[in-house]
């Protein structure tokens, strides 16, 4: 009554209280992968009392666009809450990573943007705002691992009409890439930079290893559905620090046992 009846989000309900009025025969079933095959995905986790706002809300893409403009307007919140929701701040390990509150600041193409992702059993959800355009893009899937970063990607370029970002294929000094391999831990992932046959690849979560393409100034990037950036800090000497932008997330992680 207080938040998503003056929003006009009438689409938007507890998934727990099983509202008929909002979901009714509308409400996907979520999907995930066993066996190189799709199975139904018992629903359990979003339907727990704690995670009503948190992943336990029904909801359809249009709403979702309804309310990041409600937001982006300051009709959800105040403008000044909106500009510290959309404001960096410095954390504890002493980086200032491009996120506010809840929201992430990290450009997925060139253009500023303000959006998330949000991953739950056998589904995912995005939606975003990009200024530049005054664009609104909501996206949702009944499939847990379906790549929708990189859909969102293709659909800015397509409403925006530019031009998809060059991706060079450098050489790769053989330095540069004795220096990069190695084994390293983010607090979040623990991962590898493997080199073979004079490239490097990333091995870690999401999948089998994935090529990184050399951009210069140690500066890599890998492409397609995983699309990531790594780079790789200082500019001389071991490396101490690799920046690794995935998804609307960077992170920042330290070479563990090598």
């Amino acid at each position: 009554q207080s938040l998503l009846v003056p929003l006009h989000l009438r689409s938007t309900a507890s998934c727990s209280h099983q509202d008929a009025s909002v979901t009714g025969r509308r409400r996907a079933v979520g999907y995930h992968v066993v066996a190189d095959s799709l199975a139904v995905r018992e629903e359990f986790a979003y339907v727990e009392p704690g995670m009503t706002g948190a992943g336990g809300l029904c909801s359809t893409a249009q709403d979702l666009a309804r309310w990041m403009r409600a937001l982006i307007d300051e009709r959800a919140v105040s403008g000044a809450s909106l500009r510290l929701m959309t404001s960096t701040r410095p954390v504890a390990a002493g980086f200032t990573p491009p996120y506010g509150f809840g929201l992430s600041l990290r450009p997925p193409l060139e253009e500023p943007a303000i959006w998330h992702v949000g991953v739950m059993e056998g589904f995912t959800a995005l939606v975003a705002y990009l200024p530049t355009s005054d664009l609104v893009i909501a996206i949702v899937t009944n499939g847990r691992r379906v790549p929708i970063p990189e859909l969102l990607r293709r659909l800015e370029l397509q409403m925006t009409g530019r031009t998809p970002p060059v991706t060079r294929d450098l050489l790769l000094p053989a330095a540069e890439a004795k220096r990069d391999a190695g084994a390293y831990d983010d607090a979040m992932f623990k991962f590898r930079i493997v080199l073979d046959s004079g490239a490097l690849f990333f091995d870690g979560p999401f999948g089998p290893p994935v090529r990184l393409f050399y951009q210069g100034g140690h500066d890599f990037v890998a492409v397609g559905p995983r699309a990531m950036r790594f780079s790789f800090r200082p500019d001389t000497g071991a490396v101490t620090l690799l920046v690794w932008d995935w998804s609307e997330i960077q992170a920042y992680g330290k070479p563990s046992h090598r």
